[in-house]
């Protein structure tokens, strides 16, 4: 009920400590299906009107009955980490995070990291990346719970596996020519599909990285000439977004070769942001896209010398990674007199800010 008395609140409080303790004298309690209209009841308790009024006015209740949403988070929490299967719970825990509370959620985050992170299986990762992306293109969820999914669940989830992946199957990273006998020989032998590609990923799969580039990345919503957003994301989803594309680009090079232009025009938009740090973030994922890929030299000093340029107190460590991903590979990517350039381009600014 959105409204409650005193003895209802009670009643409900009792009934909580009731399967709290249940809980704590049998760890099996909410495995399998055996409870499930219990499990039913306090999914209903979590999502009701009621519960979310009562946590915006907890200031108004008694200590006890602010720990409503505590003790049925905590009973969720268990239940979810018996059933990972059951991605969409884990997008309804999020919800606690879009209002501030005097009690203490830390555990929700712990758990993400437990149950998500480390022991969650691939098969069950994408379909929370997939379940993300469809709340990603949702016109009636708020973009603060895109942006709690993206920090909590989609991005330690992808770079804690990507970076396993690397350790066990030497994955992605760098782009790899397969007419190259150099290129072929690092890829182990594997299998090239027939757009010669590889996919090393069990969880960014060819279709992850179709659904990634149709929803997460469709350009043609970004980015006019005036350099606006057409998507309607808010910055703080945009950040998010080139964490995400970023992330990819680093450790997926092979598997998005053919959306390099896309990718690109992705960051490039957001280069013309009004927002430093959405700027910043657009900076740092260039960097990484020339790392992985051939980028024209104009283009790569343009981005270096802008980098070198910029005096913002607040852009300094974003800039230094940025400058910590391209430094590396001007060698690499830049032709002998363009290298020489750079290095002059270098020595030129410094002494204007030294001066």
């Amino acid at each position: 009920a959105t409204y409650m008395s005193g003895n209802d609140l009670e009643c409900q409080h009792q009934g909580l400590r009731v399967f709290s303790i249940l809980m704590s004298f049998d760890s099996t309690y909410v495995e399998g299906d055996k409870h499930a209209s219990v499990v039913n009841a306090m999914k209903t308790l979590w999502r009701s009107r009621g519960r979310s009024l009562r946590l915006e006015k907890e200031s108004m209740l008694l200590q006890k009955y602010q720990l409503e949403s505590k003790m049925l988070a905590t009973f969720l929490v268990r239940y979810a980490s018996a059933h990972p299967e059951d991605i969409e719970l884990l997008f309804e825990l999020l919800q606690i995070f879009l209002r501030p509370t005097v009690v203490d959620f830390s555990f929700v985050k712990s758990f993400f990291v437990e149950a998500v992170e480390k022991n969650m299986s691939s098969v069950h990762k994408k379909a929370l990346l997939h379940r993300f992306f469809t709340l990603l293109t949702a016109k009636d969820e708020g973009e603060e719970l895109k942006v709690n999914a993206m920090q909590l669940l989609v991005l330690p989830m992808l770079k804690s596996t990507l970076e396993s992946e690397k350790v066990s199957a030497g994955l992605g990273g760098m782009q790899v020519n397969p007419n190259d006998k150099d290129g072929a020989a690092k890829t182990g032998g594997a299998q090239l599909g027939k757009e010669g590609v590889m996919n090393l990923s069990e969880v960014v799969d060819a279709d992850v990285i179709k659904v990634f580039m149709r929803d997460a990345l469709d350009t043609s919503r970004r980015g006019g000439s005036d350099g606006t957003d057409k998507s309607g994301h808010c910055e703080r989803l945009n950040i998010e977004l080139l964490k995400l594309s970023t992330l990819l680009i680093e450790f997926m090079g092979r598997e998005l070769v053919e959306h390099r232009k896309e990718l690109i025009k992705f960051a490039w938009n957001h280069l013309k942001s009004e927002d430093n740090t959405s700027k910043q973030w657009a900076y740092v994922n260039v960097c990484r896209f020339i790392s992985v890929y051939e980028t024209p030299s104009k283009i790569i000093l343009q981005v270096y010398v802008a980098l070198l340029r910029t005096f913002q107190v607040e852009s300094k460590e974003l800039v230094n990674v940025a400058l910590n991903i391209l430094v590396p590979a001007l060698p690499r990517r830049l032709p002998q007199a363009d290298f020489v350039k750079a290095i002059k381009w270098t020595k030129k600014i410094m002494y204007e800010e030294g001066h």
